[in-house]
């Protein structure tokens, strides 16, 4: 949507979910409640004008909107569906925003689903960038040289890579200094290090 390329197969930042769920039955409740309100004032006989009638009704239809919206989010994530969650989250706040926490939620949910999926594509970027690095020939065989034959030192990702030799280390007795073990004079201070 939007231009996004959906990730079909992948699930859905879960906390993306919550967030806009439960934002979303904040604002259906919401909408009840000022149905509830609307019909009472009319059955004690107080004048409700056809207007006053509309707002509880566009309430629920965003709550239903918002909860559509994130079933087609969990099925594949986009960042197109977190720019609508924001849209509609701001619009939320004309209608009461589900007691101001439900519109919250959902500005939230809605910048973390277009972060998450701008993260992904970086991700999927370097992906396919470390694997065209891992499968193309070494640079002497581009250059028209044979390609090495010994794999003594080459690493890949089939292979480890040869570790070095573990260096150990000793103090000087003068001055302190940490010295290799085949070292006989300290660079530091000039003395022996004999022991």
């Amino acid at each position: 949507m939007f231009g996004s390329v959906a990730r079909t197969g992948e699930s859905p930042p879960t906390p993306i979910v919550g967030m806009v769920v439960v934002g979303a039955l904040l604002i259906l409740v919401e909408g009840l409640v000022e149905l509830g309100i609307s019909s009472q004032a009319s059955v004690y006989g107080l004048p409700v004008p056809l207007s006053l009638w509309a707002v509880p009704a566009l309430t629920i239809t965003l709550a239903a909107l918002l909860l559509l919206l994130i079933w087609r989010y969990a099925i594949s994530p986009s960042w197109g569906l977190g720019v609508l969650f924001i849209a509609l989250g701001a619009l939320s706040f004309v209608l009461g925003g589900g007691f101001l926490v439900g519109g919250i939620l959902i500005l939230i949910g809605g910048a973390i689903a277009c972060f998450v999926d701008w993260v992904q594509e970086l991700v999927d970027l370097n992906r396919q960038f470390a694997r065209a690095r891992a499968t193309s020939p070494p640079p002497e065989a581009r250059g028209g040289d044979p390609p090495r034959t010994s794999t003594k030192d080459t690493a890949g990702p089939w292979r480890p890579a040869k570790s070095a030799g573990i260096v150990v280390y000793r103090p000087c007795p003068s001055c302190g200094a940490l010295n290799r073990q085949e070292f006989t004079v300290c660079p530091s201070c000039g003395k022996s290090i004999e022991s």
